[in-house]
């Protein structure tokens, strides 16, 4: 077992301030048969049974990958789930060479069995991998208390060993296809070297299921095996494709266990960690306000009615429904259609705005960002956020087209 030297660097930086305090995380495997004889029918495998602290949602705005934190700073994915792509890009190609996504659009969560729960972090810096390995590094902006997983040993498997791929992909592998709610596991059964496309880089395994497969969403999750009980990271999700003489579908990996320098190099210009303390205080200090000024406006419309709380916060639920219900229904009832979050002010609600494929859009109440990624993900709809990819020409035209006269006759 290699001990990274700077997995333990750091481990005393951050306090306790800013760290949430989420649900107990459960994940995988009945150790006494580590890899179940069978699995539910749902592309991915298995949900969870035990604790992964180590497990990722890696997101961008146009689009999620799963990941593995190494150390407290650093998440591990794909290298493809970290650079923007080109208009002209095949599918098949991973696009490694491409620029580098933003940081700051990047929201991680990490530690949870349930999306979104896990603790919230942002991006300082991305960082791509060796030339031609499809693995890439997040540096994350504040340090996560998390447990992370250990890199094994540089290794080659043996035919038929047994390894798990951890990750949080579409259940279905249909293009419009819901991405998981719940972290899912998969057992795996990695091939020996002798089958292998690319030598030592590359891990592979018979995909020839296609109930029990990796799916979009997938991409940078973990492939771990067991050394004494314990987990251990072995390679990184790339893709799948077919390799060496065989038609049979392959799964395939970038083998981390030979990116130990690499990583270590990374890690050494891990950046300072920004001051929490200043950060929150400004924080306290716009929350305190934001109390004050709902407070005295709340007063002066009241003068002096005062109503129970639940009378108040029961209709507000009940509107937040009826404005998803409305545009679930109005999405099915389309083609082509892409979300638009339109952020809100101190006195105005966030928005989405919904655009088909013809340029009619809608309009409703949606509260945040998150809740526009969450309402997107869960239905297969692109979400955009409008001050940064301004509306599409489609709607403009549909506005002009609405306001022409109609010809009678």
């Amino acid at each position: 077992m290699v001990r990274m030297s700077w997995f333990e660097r750091g481990t005393g930086v951050w306090g306790s301030v800013g760290r949430s305090a989420l649900a107990v995380l459960v994940s995988v495997l009945a150790v006494s048969g580590i890899f179940p004889a069978t699995a539910s029918a749902i592309v991915g495998g298995q949900e969870v049974s035990q604790e992964y602290p180590w497990a990722v949602v890696v997101e961008h705005s146009r689009g999620a990958c799963s990941g593995a934190l190494i150390s407290p700073r650093w998440v591990l994915t794909a290298g493809h789930c970290i650079v923007t792509d080109r208009p002209d890009q095949a599918e098949s190609d991973p696009g490694l060479d491409n620029p580098l996504r933003p940081a700051d659009d990047f929201r991680l969560y990490i530690g949870s069995t349930v999306r979104y729960e896990g603790q919230a972090r942002g991006a300082s810096r991305l960082v791509k991998g060796p030339p031609g390995l499809d693995i890439g590094l997040v540096e994350l902006d504040r340090a996560s208390d998390k447990t992370p997983i250990q890199v094994a040993a540089r290794m080659m498997p043996r035919s038929g060993q047994e390894a798990m791929l951890v990750g949080w992909g579409q259940v279905c592998e249909a293009k419009d296809c819901a991405v998981a709610t719940t972290l899912k596991q998969l057992p795996l059964r990695l091939a020996a070297p002798a089958s292998m496309a690319s030598g030592n880089e590359l891990l592979t395994w018979p995909e020839q299921d296609p109930r029990q497969r990796a799916a979009k969403g997938d991409s940078g999750g973990p492939i771990i095996v067991q050394d004494n009980g314990q987990w251990q990271l072995v390679g990184t999700l790339s893709g799948s494709g077919t390799t060496g003489d065989s038609s049979a579908q392959k799964g395939l990996a970038t083998n981390v266990t030979t990116v130990h320098n690499w990583l270590d190099a990374t890690a050494a210009t891990t950046s300072p960690e920004a001051n929490i303390w200043s950060v929150e205080l400004v924080l306290v200090l716009v929350i305190g306000a934001v109390v004050v000024f709902v407070v005295i406006r709340s007063f002066r419309r009241s003068r002096g009615r005062r109503r129970p709380f639940h009378a108040v916060a029961a209709p507000v639920q009940r509107a937040r429904d009826e404005d998803l219900e409305y545009l679930e229904q109005w999405a099915l009832q389309r083609s082509g259609v892409e979300a638009y979050y339109e952020p809100g002010t101190a006195t105005i609600v966030a928005t989405v705005m919904l655009i088909a494929g013809d340029g009619e859009w809608t309009r409703r109440k949606i509260g945040s960002l998150e809740g526009t990624i969450r309402f997107g993900n869960q239905r297969g709809i692109p979400v955009y956020e409008v001050f940064r990819t301004g509306y599409p020409q489609r709607k403009r035209d549909f506005d002009e087209r609405s306001r022409r006269p109609k010809t009678l006759g």
